[in-house]
């Protein structure tokens, strides 16, 4: 009977072509999020809760800057209406999110950890998702301390320029006038550029933390290297990174966008938007330093034991 015809069993399928074309990134990139989906949902709680350390000094760093911008300003009005109070609402967990998702403050140890999950997910590597994470937030200690400590007096220090040039410039601060209008138009260039350049270079900090064996001076340098290296993709990167947490805050009508912000963030938004930071990044790394062995005097993970 032909139902019992072996030739059925014993007959090779189509297998896959190790010719095919290699899918699109940005397939490749949702295929990804898809198989990946629960994973992602554990490693953004797990990061969450010792991120609440970093989120406290984002929201310390906000309101020293804003007490800045009122003693400065003269307009005793602002922050008085229900809709200026629910702008500034708004603006406070807009920095507090992407200053963390991007990241500029976080628990370094911990963001390391992280930040080798979602390497691992971006090469499509087999992990272990509590092992691997506690494992690298160990190992990768001491540098990461070092750049969390380094990033966030950055962070603060850029919120405070910010806050001193919105009083400098508004017409209502007793500060107006001291800087002429074309001094300021420069200032503004010159802080937006510099912002701009070293929330790029963290995007490539951590991955470099647990993908070589760097020095501090290295990490830096590199990753200063990297944001001039393709800037305008950097840049797009980045203002992605922005639209993603502006939208639910003030694209939702009311309180309701702060409840649905805050829900993102501790749900998925975390490790959402740091797996798109790692699919844009580590591609840039592997091609400049991991295959290409002679650009830096870095040690890849492969040869060397640190990060294991």
């Amino acid at each position: 009977m032909k139902i019992f015809n072996s030739n059925r069993y014993t007959k090779e399928g189509k297998g896959i072509d190790k010719n095919a074309p290699e899918k699109h990134g940005f397939i490749k990139f949702w295929e990804i999020v898809w198989l990946k989906k629960y994973k992602l949902l554990a490693i953004n709680f797990l990061y969450f809760i010792p991120n609440l350390i970093a989120v406290f000094f984002a929201v310390l760093s906000y309101f020293v800057s804003t007490s800045l911008f009122y003693s400065l300003s003269s307009d005793t009005s602002v922050g008085s209406s229900q809709a200026s109070s629910e702008i500034t609402t708004k603006l406070l967990f807009f920095v507090v999110i992407l200053f963390t998702v991007i990241p500029v403050f976080a628990v370094g140890p911990f963001q390391a950890g992280m930040t080798y999950i979602l390497r691992c997910f971006t090469k499509r590597e087999p992990c272990f998702l509590w092992n691997e994470y506690i494992g690298k937030t160990r190992s990768n200690m001491k540098l990461a301390i070092q750049t969390c400590i380094i990033n966030c007096l950055a962070g603060f220090l850029i919120i405070l320029d910010f806050a001193v040039y919105l009083a400098l410039s508004s017409t209502q601060s007793i500060a107006y006038g001291i800087f002429p209008p074309w001094m300021l138009m420069i200032s503004l260039v010159v802080l937006l550029f510099l912002s701009s350049l070293f929330l790029i270079m963290t995007m490539y900090m951590y991955p470099m933390i647990v993908t070589f064996r760097l020095t501090l001076k290295q990490l830096y340098k590199n990753a200063m290297l990297f944001a001039f290296l393709k800037w305008l993709p950097n840049l797009g990167i980045l203002i992605l990174d922005a639209i993603l947490v502006f939208i639910p805050l003030f694209f939702i009508n009311g309180n309701w966008s702060l409840y649905v912000s805050l829900i993102l963030y501790a749900v998925i938004g975390i490790s959402f938007i740091g797996f798109i930071n790692m699919s844009y990044t580590y591609p840039t790394i592997k091609r400049c330093l991991i295959d290409n062995y002679k650009a830096d005097k870095s040690i890849p993970e492969g040869e060397t034991e640190n990060n294991e």
